[in-house]
């Protein structure tokens, strides 16, 4: 994705549009029934339990088809009309599928030798939930004749159990998912009731299992489609016939499968063309963007990469560094040496240790940003031993200057027995020792902290604790203190955007980069992608101008935690995929346009 040439003429809210291309109009269909109870006993979720997660499907402002039982078809209507009044909503009674009534006889009779359900929702396990979903397709055909659209999404809304509907959803449905980047497809074993994920990429990943045979029906799929698939209008047609198709083959194998595994089929069998579905809203949603979403050197055609060294130790990686402006000349970093790798969203020592491990180094770099010396950063006297918990260390330091000295903000875990994350303040000599240091206490009691922003200049030491709207701490450094200048109502303050860089004056304010951390994947799969921003607040912390959200060189795990002026520009530092530490700068020009401001609002000269 480095390197994307954007298209023009089209305009997507989270970032310039790449080749995805905007599908106008699209509408929503979707269902609420009330269903038989499934395994007596089992745990289920009743009508009522619908009701209120319906809520977040009927608040998309996109024209929608909600078909229901003929009781509930007034109070959904009102529902639709309080969340979304100026959306066109047809409520429409719930008819199944001629022949999946007529199936409900084969359907009872399976489920009463196998459970073909991937949950513990035992409403799944009722011949008419089956029905339901073999009837999708139908509904859909139905919905082209009461609301008039190029592209037909069908929503389920007992998904928003696992994951509520994320804004922006609206927006992203706009765009054809068939030209994005869509999460590989899934390998799923329903042996025993129970899940096992691993990717697929539309290989079929279980020994002995091959395309037709009845493996394929009573064992396992490929899950791709799990809640939300869009269907364009003249495909609706082919897409009904191939799910029939499915359902005759499952009938071969005496399988009573769930829609999730017939639309996977389908998508198995016939390839990208149907590839146009995800397993939530939330991964839907960061795949569209994360194809949206540019990188740095898209935006900022200046931008220019440096790589800063690695440790000497195999067991060793070096990731998230911190610059800042040495009074001196030049520049001084901090860069952290981490003993695990990071993958599929687990951390795994590489030393053999079981503990995760954090050790820093403090570098002098010249004006060319070359390397000038590099020493470790001698954190004895601050370090609690034996340590309590099973992390170690001071991570994702910041570097500032307060004072007149060195100072490094830090996450710190090892001096609690419950291992929770506070932030730690130390003061380095100019060998790079930390002669003092203390904890700080979260203005919220007792909760884990992470990525305060220090802020350079201030008279006082400070904290931008967060960031949208800005929300500053300044500390007592005798008692280790918070005070807040100026209350804030808890409501109002924005948690998904999370302090990165330390935040630097400039003529008029100050600037930040800060960055948005999405879980992507299936429920015990999650990998992580990161996404940035720059903020420009004026002298009141009033935000001025936020850029677009960009990534540096890789989508997934990346994470700025300096900034620093660099000749006619900014240097940024950061890590990637917790591995390698680099620095990126870029030019006064290009941050203005990519903050959008016009000349006479560009405070910085």
């Amino acid at each position: 994705m480095t390197g994307r040439s954007t298209a023009t003429g089209a305009f997507c809210p989270h970032g310039p549009v790449c080749e995805a291309q905007p599908i106008e109009p699209v509408a929503i269909v979707t269902a609420l029934v009330e269903l038989e109870p499934g395994i007596p006993g089992a745990r289920r979720r009743s009508i009522e339990d619908y009701f209120r997660l319906a809520t977040d499907v009927l608040a998309i402002d996109l024209p929608m088809v909600v078909f229901c039982d003929e009781q509930f078809i007034d109070r959904i209507s009102e529902m639709r009309h309080r969340l979304a009044p100026t959306a066109p909503t047809v409520v429409a009674r719930y008819e199944p599928h001629p022949e999946a009534v007529e199936d409900l006889e084969f359907l009872s009779a399976s489920l009463g030798r196998r459970r073909t359900a991937s949950s513990s929702n035992t409403v799944k396990d009722t011949p008419e939930y089956l029905a339901l979903g073999w009837s999708k397709p139908s509904l859909l055909r139905r919905a082209t004749g009461l609301i008039d659209a190029g592209r037909y999404w069908w929503i389920d809304i007992g998904i928003a159990h696992t994951s509520a509907v994320p804004g922006g959803l609206a927006d992203a449905l706009r765009y054809d998912p068939a030209t994005l980047n869509l999460p590989p497809v899934h390998f799923v074993s329903l042996a025993n009731g129970d899940w096992h994920g691993q990717p697929g990429n539309f290989e079929w990943t279980r020994q002995g299992a091959t395309a037709g045979s009845s493996d394929w029906w009573l064992h396992g799929a490929q899950l791709v489609c799990a809640g939300v698939f869009g269907v364009a209008r003249g495909a609706l047609g082919g897409f009904e016939q191939r799910v029939r198709e499915a359902v005759a083959e499952a009938y071969q194998h005496d399988a009573a499968v769930t829609d999730e595994m017939l639309f996977s089929r389908v998508v198995a069998q016939h390839g990208p063309a149907t590839r146009v579905t995800a397993a939530s809203y939330p991964t839907l949603l960061t795949a569209l963007r994360d194809d949206l979403v540019p990188s740095l050197r898209d935006l900022c055609p200046s931008a220019r990469v440096v790589e800063l060294p690695g440790p000497e130790r195999p067991d060793r990686a070096a990731l998230n560094p911190s610059i800042a402006n040495h009074p001196e000349g030049g520049y001084a970093v901090i860069i952290r040496h981490a003993n695990y790798r990071y993958e599929d969203g687990r951390y795994t020592p590489l030393d053999g240790s079981g503990l995760i491990k954090t050790d820093n180094v403090l570098a002098r770099l010249d004006d060319d940003l070359r390397v000038v010396s590099m020493q470790p950063i001698d954190d004895s006297l601050a370090r609690t031993v034996p340590a309590k918990y099973s992390v170690h260390g001071f991570e994702d330091m910041r570097l500032y200057r307060y004072d007149g000295a060195w100072w490094v903000s830090a996450t710190v875990r090892e001096h609690r027995d419950d291992g929770r994350c506070e932030i730690a303040a130390c003061r380095l000599d100019e060998g790079g020792s930390i002669v003092r240091a203390f904890a700080m206490a979260s203005p919220l009691g007792d909760r884990h902290e992470k990525n305060w922003a220090p802020i350079e200049g201030a008279k006082r030491m400070s904290f931008l604790w967060n960031a949208e709207p800005a929300v500053i701490l300044e500390i007592d450094e005798v008692l280790g203190a918070t005070l807040l200048p100026r209350p804030i109502a808890p409501e109002s303050v924005r948690t998904s955007a999370r302090g990165g860089s330390q935040i630097i004056a400039v003529p008029g304010g100050w600037l930040s980069v800060v960055h948005d951390m999405h879980l992507v994947g299936s429920k015990g799969n999650e990998r992580r992608h990161y996404r940035h921003r720059i903020i420009y607040y004026d002298a009141e912390w009033n935000i001025v101008a936020s850029s677009r959200e960009f990534f540096f060189q890789f989508v997934g795990i990346e994470f700025c935690a300096g900034v620093a002026r660099h000749r006619d520009g900014i240097v940024l530092s950061y890590g990637v995929q917790d591995r390698v530490a680099r620095l990126a700068t870029i030019s006064w020009d290009d941050l203005w346009n990519l903050l959008g401001l016009r000349a006479n609002e560009r405070s910085v000269a």
